[in-house]
């Protein structure tokens, strides 16, 4: 049989779901002092990001899964607070098993949360001919990158900035080669793009190239015309509406 690992990204102590194929990571760790039981740790091996994790989000964990994780078939990242899941008829979400999963896996080749709308500018969003995209800072430092390292995906690039759809959160699953094959991709492009800002004299802001791997992952997925099947996720920290309503009434 396959074999597949999923690795949770955790910054705190949280439940863990789904079967043993589920790993929690816990990252930022090397400045952190808490315990995260049952967790690995990003900065556990010599070659690790973890002290960045402040600029790279689950990043620094996709890093350590890149470099340190060998002899399986199919790996994936997802976070404590957003998994992968199936629904019944009824609506009852379970996070995705390894049989499952695995045989997702069969006919596709990648897996995806599912796709949604874009917040305007704020997720990089732009009508067609529209000028305004020329002073937005994602835009303007991964241009020259990607113009520079890989010519052939400015199309997609540039596409990706019009398209008002995409996954978010940098969770994905795959087969180990083809995820090795992204992350060499990817880290060329941010650690230039991290290269370029400081040469600059600017500072990379708080959670910055996290960020920007939202879009360079939709990027990667169009451009390789994977095939992709996108899964809802389960939310556990999100409020239920009775929740939020009963919050509400304490406060009033």
């Amino acid at each position: 049989m396959k074999t597949i690992k999923i690795f949770v990204a955790a910054h705190k102590v949280a439940p863990k779901y789904g079967d043993d194929c589920y790993q929690m990571i816990h990252v930022g760790a090397e400045k952190s002092s808490l315990t995260i039981p049952n967790a690995i740790k990003d900065d556990c091996c010599y070659d690790n990001i973890s002290k960045k994790n402040d600029i790279y989000c689950e990043l620094t964990g996709l890093y350590h899964m890149w470099k340190n994780v060998k002899g399986i078939d199919y790996i994936g990242l997802c976070h404590y607070r957003r998994l992968p899941v199936s629904k019944n008829l009824l609506g009852k979400a379970t996070v995705l098993s390894t049989s499952q999963l695995i045989n997702i896996m069969e006919n596709n080749d990648v897996i995806l949360p599912d796709v949604t709308k874009k917040n305007g500018e704020i997720n990089g969003y732009f009508k067609v001919g529209d000028q305004s995209i020329l002073s937005y800072r994602p835009y303007q430092l991964m241009l020259p990158v990607v113009k520079e390292l890989y010519p052939d995906y400015l199309e997609d690039f540039e596409l990706e900035f019009h398209t008002e759809y995409m996954s978010f959160g940098n969770i994905m699953v795959c087969s180990k080669p083809l995820f090795d094959e992204y992350c060499k991709w990817l880290f060329d492009i941010l650690f230039k793009v991290e290269k370029n800002i400081k040469e600059s004299g600017d500072k990379v802001l708080p959670r910055e190239l996290g960020f920007y791997s939202e879009w360079l992952l939709n990027i990667w997925i169009r451009h390789n015309k994977l095939r992709v099947k996108n899964v809802p996720l389960f939310l556990p920290e999100q409020k239920t509406l009775q929740r939020r309503i009963i919050d509400k009434i304490k406060k009033m």
